[in-house]
């Protein structure tokens, strides 16, 4: 599976935006890395789903992963971002099991793959792990849902593929062309599959907003997103968008 550097493609759209690039790349200045990651939330224009795993204790998760291709699963719309160890100046790189170690050696609790989890829902009610987490925005998100993952690699990857089903069917198009996550209509669809979520009611939009936006900031150069299939070709050739970034507002 391939995957695509988050900091750098955050730093690509940031350089076709506005015609110049960071002599620093946008990665290694916090402050440039949240413009770009508000310029890729923009142009991407929909939902995100994040894997949240431990390398060592997830086994079934990381075969998965070497496995399969969850952004054919995904789609263009919606970006499915897990660790990785980064490669030096490589945007675009092989998923294996030997990138899949970033933390290997942190115990679990102190994964910032389970952090995140642990911020939107509380140490008290906090669930079990791993699981998947859907949202709709980077920037001000408004809505969470977790999944947990139980099972073996086959387990795990009907539970994954069924939940990206179900949220790629539940995207909207709003009147101003923006692409959205419809989260009610996301847990109908998985109720009736009897599909495990959670929903992070009580932090609330803002505390969540700021939960993933101080994330995003502390963990964002270590993430990376699978790349589906039909992007693959651009992603070597011509840059991920080929010269040109696609309409803000696609559907």
């Amino acid at each position: 599976m391939k995957v695509v550097d988050l900091g750098y493609l955050a730093d690509e759209i940031a350089y076709a935006l506005e015609g110049k690039r960071n002599a620093l790349g946008a990665i290694q200045d916090s402050r440039t890395f949240a413009k770009s990651i508000e310029d890729l939330d923009g142009q991407h224009n929909g939902a995100y789903a994040f894997l949240a795993f431990h390398p060592k204790t997830d086994t079934a998760v990381v075969e998965m992963l070497s496995e399969t291709s969850l952004g054919d699963d995904a789609g263009r719309k919606i970006l499915v971002l897990f660790f990785a160890l980064r490669q030096e100046n490589k945007m675009l790189f092989e998923w294996t099991k030997e990138t899949s170690r970033f933390g290997v050696d942190l115990v679990l609790n102190a994964h910032p793959a389970y952090e995140l989890a642990q911020e939107l829902y509380g140490a008290k009610s906090l669930p079990a792990f791993p699981g998947l987490i859907l949202f709709d925005r980077l920037k001000e998100t408004q809505s969470a849902l977790y999944i947990p993952l139980s099972g073996d690699k086959l387990a795990i990857t009907d539970t994954c593929r069924k939940v990206l089903s179900a949220a790629r069917s539940s995207l909207v198009t709003t009147d101003t062309g923006d692409v959205t996550l419809d989260f009610d209509m996301l847990m109908g669809r998985m109720t009736l599959l009897a599909i495990e979520f959670r929903k992070n009611e009580a932090i609330g939009i803002r505390g969540a907003g700021l939960i993933l936006g101080a994330w995003l900031l502390k963990n964002g150069v270590n993430l990376v997103s699978a790349l589906p299939k039909a992007l693959e070709a651009i992603a070597k050739g011509k840059g991920l968008f080929g010269g040109a970034l696609p309409p803000t507002k696609s559907p």
